[in-house]
């Protein structure tokens, strides 16, 4: 898994746009072993995926990006950082996943 790319999206783009339409519908927790290390993809990306995930919030009306991740589906189940870091991974893979596929 390559992380020499600039952003995100050029990562998601290079690694798993072939399958932006499966994770558009079923979700990225299907996919998720196509995803070696989700601790070192998230560290590479945070900022960005944060910073995406703040304006997402913003957008849709949460006042801070906590509470607009205590929704996400799969939420419930964070108990420790590296849980975190997946689900926020997840989030930018289903994010960049819906651009992809045009939704």
């Amino acid at each position: 898994m390559l992380l020499y790319t600039a952003t995100f999206r050029d990562w998601f783009n290079r690694h798993l746009s072939s399958h932006a339409c499966g994770i558009v519908n079923d979700g990225m927790d299907s996919y998720a072993s196509l995803i070696p290390n989700h601790s070192r993809l998230f560290n590479r990306f945070a900022p960005e995926i944060w910073s995406t995930a703040a304006k997402d919030a913003e957008r849709a009306g949460y006042d801070n990006v906590f509470e607009y991740i205590a929704r996400w589906r799969c939420a419930d189940k964070v108990a420790e950082w590296p849980d975190v870091e997946t689900l926020m991974v997840w989030y930018a893979c289903e994010r960049a996943a819906r651009e992809v596929a045009g939704e």
